[in-house]
């Protein structure tokens, strides 16, 4: 594959399918190249099989973006780093230093120097800086430390003159969950701070500067788990990000594609969290009649939706976690959480007692394959605004032909649930 550079701010998403073919599966989550946009003077190293951030030369700046995570919750980065050949002739003492920078503003190489392509970002980053900058409150030696905002706002600081500039690869590994922040060094903790919280950004990326004085700054063997999502429909960003914010997303989605089917065990899993986000409660689970969930994931949660009557089986003993959901399945389990909060005294065994207001709406071109179960919750959805047709007055609620099922027609998608289960908080909570 031909080496390529981008400088002067041009964005560049790298193709990975050359990269598939030649390295072969990538391992659980690592971050590709084709999930990396690169800024600035950053540039992959496709010889030496790492990310350049800069080279050893004055006023650089470049960084890496993962082009498809929004993250305002969990995560964990970790990485190898370079900062600095042990024999470097700089009179300046070698500069600046690198940032992994998280709840940001993506897309850029932040202020050069001092800025450590980090000024300009916002949000939180741990900078390894090589260089003192008074202007910045550094001390004299080579630091590592939690920052907020830019970086001389140091929220956690220490010594990073073992693991710099000496010519050596080292490994960072960076968790934050629930809001404690915890950095490890070659496998040694050393900084933890408390309430490193989301302000309303979601990016999560490595920069790197050089100012008057300069070092070679690299990242390699990138990997980025529980940050949230990685494939998303551009349609569904901006209700996935309130999603997001309101708690509404699952650990069994973090990480996932969601432009893919969703399964049973999933939309339990879906199902419960809107449960629990819409009242505050968390529903007892408890044992199942199902010989098939046993070792699931999202055993827990097919237990709580059954609890509360939103999942039932496909039969009296098996559950089928794995089979993917139609259209119209998505309606009426939506529609269930929905009843179970709203209606007293509802429950799936007395649904037939129970109706709802769907007057005014008109039925759809392909209604009569609409099953009889399902028409009065895909009607209600629609009334509510919480679900739409799919064009020319369809709802394709179903597959309904051997040719319709091998295409995969009709199914619900993990971001469509995860958008109902939004627009059914914000919708139908009044």
């Amino acid at each position: 594959m031909k080496e390529i550079r981008i400088k002067n701010g041009v964005l560049f998403t790298l193709c990975t399918l050359l990269a598939v073919l030649l390295l072969g599966a990538v391992p659980a989550g690592a971050v590709s190249q084709s999930d990396i946009t690169i800024v600035g003077d950053a540039y992959y190293d496709e010889a030496q099989g790492h990310y350049v951030l800069t080279e050893e030369e004055t006023w650089q700046g470049g960084a890496l973006w993962f082009n498809q995570v929004r993250c305002n919750d969990n995560f964990s980065i970790s990485m190898d780093f370079y900062t600095g050949h042990a024999d470097h002739v700089d009179s300046y003492g070698g500069a600046d230093g690198i940032c992994v920078a998280f709840y940001a503003k993506g897309g850029q190489a932040g202020e050069q120097g001092q800025g450590l392509g980090f000024d300009g970002c916002g949000g939180y980053g741990v900078e390894i800086d090589t260089y003192q900058n008074w202007t910045k409150d550094d001390p004299e030696n080579n630091h590592i430390a939690i920052i907020q905002g830019e970086v001389g706002n140091h929220k956690q600081i220490a010594d990073a003159t073992g693991f710099t500039e000496d010519g050596k690869w080292h490994h960072l590994q960076i968790t934050n969950r629930r809001g404690v922040c915890t950095v490890f060094v070659d496998g040694a903790q050393v900084l933890q701070q408390e309430n490193v919280t989301p302000n309303g950004q979601f990016e999560i990326g490595i920069t790197g500067a050089t100012g008057g004085g300069y070092n070679y700054h690299a990242v390699k063997n990138i990997e980025l788990t529980e940050a949230v999502w990685k494939e998303a429909s551009p349609w569904a960003d901006d209700e996935l990000t309130r999603a997001q914010e309101k708690g509404l997303i699952p650990e069994v989605l973090y990480d996932q594609d969601l432009t893919k089917p969703i399964t049973r065990a999933e939309f339990a899993a879906v199902a419960v969290q809107l449960y629990e986000k819409w009242t505050g409660k968390t529903p007892q689970g408890g044992s199942t009649p199902f010989v098939d969930v046993a070792g699931n994931p999202c055993l827990d949660e097919i237990e709580k939706a059954y609890s509360l009557g939103v999942a039932v089986g496909t039969s009296p003993t098996t559950f089928r976690p794995g089979i993917n959901i139609p259209r119209e399945q998505l309606a009426t389990m939506l529609c269930r959480v929905y009843k179970c909060i709203a209606l007293d005294g509802w429950t799936y065994e007395r649904d037939s007692l129970y109706s709802l207001d769907i007057s005014g709406v008109s039925h759809f071109a392909d209604h009569a394959l609409i099953s009889d179960f399902a028409q009065q919750s895909v009607y209600f959805m629609v009334k509510n605004h919480v679900m739409d047709g799919v064009g020319n007055n369809r709802f394709a609620p179903r597959a309904s032909s051997s040719q319709e099922e091998a295409l995969g027609y009709a199914l619900a998608t993990r971001e469509q649930a995860l958008v109902m289960s939004l627009r059914s908080l914000e919708n139908l909570d009044q």
